[in-house]
């Protein structure tokens, strides 16, 4: 079974089950980035020397290549993030499109996973960005509703766990260092965002007709659905910025963040190994 945005007929989405399937994904995750992808002889399945940097360069490269209007935010940012690029931790298989509906579900017990989905993207590289990416598609409640409008799931029910839960659950079973996930994050929002200005500017140049793609058009800031994250001084104070809606950490986020982000430093040698 795949859960998107609404729980199946006969399916009561109670606040345990809601926390149990979240641990399930946090967990999967853990065990995908735990694969000995040396002795599974994937050493040709990618290039990790690198990676973050190849993948920073390319999507801003694709940004310009899809852009639509003239927005001063992007430049500042494109500046920070090609600057800022954190030293990767030890490679590892990663996904690289990891999310709830590219999981199936026992249809018995949906808190038991079967298989995971869409590995077409999937490479040899880091894996905080693989964390990342996952963490912008986790929207909950407390989001914005334009967020919640754009990327409908399952996941703003109660009982889901938020982003910070997510990360510390993640670096307690992994052992991982998430100290540098202020750029991480600020990084996959702006993937984010260029994937959906990429969306935006094929309907704008009338390459398709599809109607849905008119919404990313509708705000009264420029005609563009880049999502412009942008860092502030401190780590974990990310203000994310969008040219369709205005979507920020606000303070009560941010000061969870950066306690998470002082706890951390207790799970560098720690290691659990799932069964």
């Amino acid at each position: 079974m795949v859960l998107n945005n609404a729980f199946p007929q006969g399916v009561t989405p109670t606040g345990e089950l809601c926390r149990r399937i979240s641990l399930t994904v946090v967990e999967t995750l853990v065990q995908i980035h735990a694969v000995d992808w040396q002795a599974a002889r994937l050493s040709e399945f990618g290039h990790p020397e690198g990676f973050l940097a190849r993948q920073v360069k390319g999507w801003i490269e694709r940004y310009f290549r899809a852009q639509t209007d003239d927005i001063p935010q992007v430049e500042p940012l494109t500046r920070w993030l090609a600057e800022h690029v954190p030293q990767s931790p030890a490679p590892t298989l990663i996904h690289n499109d990891f999310k709830l509906n590219n999981m199936i579900l026992d249809s018995n017990d949906l808190t038991r996973p079967v298989a995971v989905l869409d590995w077409e993207m999937a490479t040899v590289g880091d894996p905080l960005f693989d964390l990342a990416v996952s963490l912008t598609y986790w929207v909950t409640s407390e989001d914005p509703e334009e967020l919640q409008t754009v990327l409908p799931t399952v996941t703003t029910l109660p009982g889901f766990i938020n982003r910070a839960e997510f990360m510390e659950i993640y670096a307690q079973k992994s052992g991982r260092d998430l100290s540098s996930m202020h750029f991480y994050m600020t990084f996959a929002y702006f993937k984010l965002a260029v994937i959906i200005q990429q969306i935006y500017a094929r309907w704008k140049k009338g390459q398709t007709q599809d109607e849905r793609f008119a919404i990313f058009s509708t705000s009264s800031a420029p005609a563009c659905a880049m999502l412009s994250c942008m860092p502030l001084d401190s780590p974990g104070e990310v203000k994310v910025l969008s040219c369709l809606h205005c979507l920020y950490y606000n303070e009560w986020q941010t000061a969870k963040y950066l306690s998470f982000q002082a706890r951390s430093t207790r799970w560098k040698r720690k290691s659990i190994e799932l069964n």
